[in-house]
Parts: structure tokens; sequence; C-alpha cells
């Protein structure tokens, strides 16, 4: 639910294989509004166009769920959690659970 989208030190990346899709899904999710954004695919992820979304992890379930009613097409998807050395990067397995990578 949108009223449960804060912001935290952890974040979620969704992977396109086109940049128009992720510029899609990033206005369309601006519009609601989500606090999503399109950059740079992180060097440790390997996927896709090169460009992927980048929102909150408390919204990453309700914005897959807007992407997919909307029939914007994405890829991978991953949680970003900072640390004092390095940042990790989680594949998300779409069944709400987690593998490292």
């Amino acid at each position: 639910m949108l009223g449960a989208c804060i912001l935290s030190s952890m974040e979620a990346l969704v992977c396109f294989d086109s940049t128009t899709h992720a510029i899609m899904a990033e206005r369309e999710l601006m519009a609601i509004p989500f606090p999503a954004t399109v950059m740079p695919l992180p060097s440790e992820i390997h996927a896709g166009c090169g460009f992927c979304l980048r929102l909150p992890s408390s919204c990453f379930e309700e914005a897959l769920r807007l992407l997919r009613e909307r029939g914007i097409p994405f890829g991978g998807t991953y949680t970003r959690r900072e640390t004092d050395e390095q940042d990790i990067y989680t594949v998300w397995t779409g069944d709400g659970g987690m593998i490292d990578e």
C-alpha cells in the first residue's frame, strides 16, 4: 500500500529489457505518486538494457503489481542494502524470498 511506502536504507531495483520500458515505469509510478527514479544499473548486476528503476523496498511489491496491471514488462528484481564497506545486492525471487547474489 502506498501509505506504507517509507524511505529507508534498503532499496529495490527493477531491471528492464528496454530504456523505453524503464522510463514508462518511472512515469506511471511517479504519477501515483511513488518515489521512483530511473538510474544506470549498478555494475554488480548484469541484466537488461543497463537501466533500472530504484524505489524504497517498502513500495516494492505494490510497485511490481502496478507495473503488471499497466502491462509494463520488467526483468530482474533486486534489493540493495548499504553497509559500511559495500552495497549488497540480493535477487528478489518473486515470492517475497531473497537470494544473495
